[in-house]
């Protein structure tokens, strides 16, 4: 399903520290007596006892790594896999972004909804279109953009745990004939050049310390004239360190880019943005509903999550909605298309 490869060190239980190929996802370890031809590749489908322990008997017991974009994507892997955050994704349900409120109490589903079919509308898609989705989730918008355009979807994300719930939902939605789950990191994408139509991330770009490989990668998976179709939340340049440390810290973000840094980032690489809506005013509702969502289902948390990690919780949403409210989180919809680029890397 594709190999990825970059410098790290693994430690093993009964072993010492040994180079191998890296990247964020369950390890596979090859039959052979050198521990240095250890290598890191996706392998879906495997329940949570095969991937800890691999052949051989041997357990993983760490994965030590420098390089900033492999110890990010561990960490949002291991974010996204937490206890506390899975439970309360059982309440949210299967649509784990912002929404577009049209109305005060709106139920959060219904806005969640509408975020996705505002960014999917005037696509006009095919039917023979190829579309990747990146940091899918459990696949929401894949199941939206297959079942309304008849296109079809590669659903990629970090997540064994999503991925696995992707594949569960889109089956019993009967659109697993169109949407492909698939593990992959945005940094590094297991595809050809030129294979894609449309490229959809929503709110997941702000985990990546290197978002300018991220949409460059985009730009190499797109055929020329293809698209992007992008929400995430950003971070005003005017926002001073300390703020943005307590920011970050909810969702484990390395750095959160202002709208001018990806404006600036998409015209170098070559993209014609075609519109740039600013949903800022759409962050405090949003996060006060999540807030409002799991404190009327406390009950239904399973047992043995300490109370003190969910007020942690609950307690950093309303950071994030009084942030938001000051004006010190913003959220961004934009979609462009992808231009020429001149050997030099000036636009033709």
């Amino acid at each position: 399903r594709g190999e990825y490869r970059g410098a790290g060190r693994l430690r093993v239980d009964g072993h010492g520290g040994a180079d191998c190929a890296s990247l964020s996802g369950p390890l596979s370890l090859a039959k052979t007596a050198n521990w240095r031809d250890l290598h890191w590749s996706e392998r879906l489908g495997e329940s949570r006892d095969e991937r800890r322990r691999q052949p051989g008997g041997q357990r993983i017991s760490a994965f030590v790594t420098d390089d900033p974009i492999h110890g990010s994507v561990s960490a949002t892997q291991s974010f996204y896999e937490e206890g506390v955050r899975v439970a309360f994704e059982a309440i949210w349900g299967e649509h784990l972004h912002l929404g577009l409120f049209t109305r005060p109490k709106e139920p959060l589903i219904a806005a969640q909804r509408r975020a996705i079919r505002t960014m999917a509308e005037s696509l006009d898609l095919p039917a023979d279109a190829e579309v990747l989705e990146v940091a899918c989730g459990v696949g929401p918008a894949a199941r939206h953009l297959a079942r309304r355009y008849g296109c079809r979807v590669s659903a990629t994300n970090i997540s064994p745990r999503q991925l696995a719930q992707g594949r569960d939902l889109t089956e019993a939605a009967g659109l697993d004939h169109l949407v492909r789950f698939a593990g992959a990191d945005y940094h590094q994408l297991p595809f050809a050049d030129g294979r894609f139509d449309l490229w959809w991330c929503q709110e997941a770009l702000l985990h990546s310390p290197d978002k300018a490989r991220v949409l460059g990668e985009a730009r190499r998976v797109l055929r020329s004239g293809g698209r992007i179709v992008v929400s995430d939340l950003t971070v005003p340049t005017a926002v001073s360190d300390a703020e943005r440390a307590l920011i970050y810290a909810r969702v484990h973000a390395p750095v959160m880019w202002d709208k001018a840094d990806y404006e600036r980032a998409l015209a170098a690489l070559g993209f014609d943005i075609e519109r740039f809506d600013d949903w800022s005013a759409q962050v405090a509702p949003s996060y006060a509903a999540i807030k409002q969502a799991v404190e009327a289902h406390r009950a239904d948390i399973p047992p043995g999550f300490p109370d003190a990690q969910v007020e942690a919780a609950l307690a950093q949403f309303q950071l994030w909605v009084d942030f938001a409210r000051a004006g010190k989180i913003g959220w961004f919809h934009f979609r462009a298309r992808k231009g020429r680029l001149a050997a030099t890397g000036n636009r033709q």
